[in-house]
């Protein structure tokens, strides 16, 4: 019953665009930092980006976890961070 409370937020929150800039943030750090090793480099922006959300903090990262795997993919054949996001459905 929980997760459903926080899936159904985090889907409200997505939905506002909440989560658009926190993606671009993410996505343009990992630009900056080359496309080496994405995986890593993804995990550590996301405890980066989340962590100035304080108490939403670890909801922030818990949610983006599940789309390094995707953002990778599509970090791979763009160039452009609001692509990648809006590839994802963060914006």
């Amino acid at each position: 019953m929980k997760f459903l409370i926080v899936l159904a937020f985090c889907v409200g929150i997505v939905q506002a665009g909440m989560f658009c800039s926190v993606c671009i943030q993410l996505v343009e750090k990992v630009l900056e930092a080359g496309r080496e090793d994405l995986e890593p480099v993804l995990e550590k922006g996301v405890n980066e980006v989340c962590s100035v959300l304080g108490s939403f903090a670890s909801l922030c990262e818990n949610y983006l976890d599940g789309y390094i795997d995707q953002l990778v993919d599509q970090i791979d054949s763009s160039k452009d961070a609001n692509e990648v996001c809006s590839a994802v459905d963060l914006c």
